[in-house]
């Protein structure tokens, strides 16, 4: 099996056991006629197209969606609907999919720290006028 196709059965998975419980614990909305007709495109394909967005190297989803996703994967993605209502669709989402993530996540063995270049936020000469961290050596001061 090709690497698209093992997500896509591992958030399908996911989905197939976190969706009933998600759905228990929401809250009844006021308008009972809410709609119970399936959407062409599975949560779990949303999701796997989410996924699959930060994992490629393009910088615009919109770009991805529209260009990338018909050439490449348009074999898995049959059925996509247009970009504006997946964008929709996206939404309805967030939750299970930050419960996927939050689910496949490693916890981290030794020190783990993300490396930056510094941020020049003044002069050297004008440090100890700055007011935005003015606070931040009596925090240090009080957690020693």
């Amino acid at each position: 099996m090709d690497m698209i196709t093992i997500l896509f059965y591992s958030i399908d998975d996911f989905c197939k056991w976190f969706m009933p419980l998600w759905e228990q614990m929401l809250l009844e909305e006021g308008n009972p006629k809410k709609s119970q007709r399936d959407g062409i495109m599975s949560a779990s394909e949303v999701m796997t197209l989410q996924v699959l967005f930060h994992q490629s190297n393009q910088r615009h989803f919109k770009g991805f969606y529209t260009h990338y996703v018909p050439h490449v994967f348009g074999w898995a993605f049959p059925k996509r609907v247009s970009y504006q209502r997946f964008v929709e669709l996206s939404q309805s989402v967030m939750i299970p999919l930050s419960a996927y993530l939050h689910s496949r996540r490693v916890n981290s063995r030794g020190i783990a720290f993300i490396d930056s270049t510094p941020l020049k936020v003044c002069h050297n000469r004008r440090i100890s006028q700055h007011k935005t961290f003015a606070n931040l050596n009596l925090m240090r001061a009080l957690i020693c």
